[in-house]
């Protein structure tokens, strides 16, 4: 398959969601106009996306059926995930956890972290592990909600409980899935039994500590002064606004952007079962033997603390590139949290009139390869701007993204478009201007919404081939 084929509109519904089986051909069908249609206006409400009232009514009777669900319309695209994993070779497998928060007092969602209701998403995306870190597609998806009512003491425990086992669900069912791909997580899946399990099943994965464990030489942090120093190399680190929360800006000191001299160190522990773990006969105190990277930056700006990550990994660091390769996959959780705005402002998932959690549910899986394709057209603009994009569309889309151009921009796209040219034009279908820097989701969305519209339009007409769109 093809870059264009990718990003084709073809591709999109054709590959992205066919296969979904919902018990009804009528559902199916349902499933592609909704997802045409989302797809076309990325960052339109529901009622601007569908067009007409009949549409939309149609649009929430499918959100709600009961028999739809999201994992049935999340499968294909998992589908073609899981083959672009297979074509890219070494994969990453990033995890992360973000809030959706929707306004209103609408039933069946669950309280947030800081008052408001809504729902946990934990998501696995695909990354190509290759250094040009191209995202590949959503491995996983599982939301979670809090109940709004007060909780004692025992429910609060269960609770807690299975927002910590989901790592351990997300982890197995890439296990399944992509076997080799190397599992990459933050502070929040510090934790023992998962590290062991992976480390059982020979499942790879780079993980940030968070806690000081107990090692066979002593507390884990008492041995950051006694490692190798393997190598140093200089990263570009982007700015960080100060956190209005204590707490989170504890955790994410505020930053500017400036070039970081970061050094790396390496050494070997063998981390202990916690304490609070009870051992038994039949189930013996565990350790596990893993590697433990820190990196620790050398002179930040003056008064910005240093950035320092501490990570735990069963991959080889047996040489400066292992050690490196460790590192730069961390650096890849990027990734994911530009996948989460590409969700939140391209898809606008967080503005839709939604209801029922189930409804708010399908829509994030109709949602997610949508936010999948902005963000790979973005990033390769980015990215790979001197890379050619001829292949990236089909000829037909390619014609009329050179017709649209040179009609409403006035601007004559290349015959050999790279992909920087290539995504600020469809930008430029969105409004964007080039002095504002470089284009977001939101124009993408808008951008890519005028291109699908006119080829669909030109495929209507049956200008495919021709001179004209």
């Amino acid at each position: 398959m093809s870059e264009g084929e990718r990003i084709d509109r073809a591709a999109l519904v054709a590959r992205e969601f066919e296969g979904a089986r919902l018990g009804d051909a009528r559902l199916e069908r349902r499933l592609e106009q909704i997802a045409t249609a989302v797809a076309r206006r990325c960052d339109q409400s529901l009622p601007k996306a569908m067009g007409d009232s009949a549409a939309l009514e149609a649009t929430y009777r499918f959100l709600g059926n009961e028999r739809v669900k999201a994992e049935k319309i999340l499968r294909p695209h998992r589908a073609c995930t899981h083959q672009r994993c297979k074509e890219a070779g070494r994969v990453l497998a990033v995890f992360d956890t973000s809030e959706l928060r929707f306004a209103g007092d609408r039933g069946q969602l669950g309280r947030l972290q800081h008052d408001g209701r809504g729902m946990f998403a934990h998501v696995g995306l695909a990354v190509s592990a290759d250094g040009r870190r191209d995202p590949l597609g959503v491995l996983h998806l599982e939301t979670l909600s809090r109940p709004m009512e007060k909780r004692n003491r025992e429910s609060a425990v269960g609770e807690a409980d299975n927002e910590r086992l989901r790592w351990h669900r997300a982890v197995q069912a890439v296990y399944k899935d992509v076997p080799d791909a190397i599992c990459v997580m933050d502070r929040e899946a510090d934790v023992f039994d998962l590290a062991f399990e992976m480390s059982q099943r020979k499942q790879r994965f780079i993980v940030r500590a968070a806690q000081n464990r107990a090692t066979d030489e002593g507390p884990l942090w008492d041995l950051l002064d006694d490692m190798e120093h393997v190598s140093t190399r200089v990263v570009k680190l982007a700015a960080r606004a100060e956190r209005t929360r204590k707490a989170e800006s504890a955790r994410h000191p505020a930053r500017s952007e400036h070039a970081a001299t970061l050094e790396l160190r390496v050494r070997a522990v063998v981390v202990r079962q916690p304490r609070a773990i009870q051992s038994s006969k039949k189930n013996p105190a565990r350790s596990l033997t893993l590697n433990l990277v820190h990196v620790i930056e050398r002179d930040p700006p003056k008064g910005e603390k240093p950035v320092e990550w501490k990570l735990l990994t069963n991959l080889d660091v047996g040489s400066p590139e292992e050690v490196g390769f460790v590192v730069d996959s961390y650096c890849t959780r990027w990734v994911i949290e530009e996948f989460f705005k590409a969700l939140k402002s391209g898809c606008a998932l967080e503005k839709r009139q939604l209801e029922s959690a189930a409804a708010i549910q399908n829509m994030l899986a109709i949602s997610l390869p949508v936010a999948w394709l902005l963000l790979r057209i973005r990033n390769l603009s980015r990215d790979e701007p001197e890379r050619s994009a001829t292949a990236m569309l089909s000829p037909l889309m390619m014609q009329c993204l050179r017709t649209l151009s040179l009609k409403r921009r006035r601007y004559e796209l290349p015959r050999d478009p790279t992909c920087k040219e290539l995504a600020w034009a469809i930008a430029g279908l969105g409004g964007h201007i080039k002095n504002n820097g470089e284009p977001g989701f939101i124009v993408l969305g808008r951008g890519l919404d005028e291109l699908l519209t006119a080829t669909q339009l030109a495929t209507d007409l049956g200008l495919a081939g021709s001179d004209q769109s």
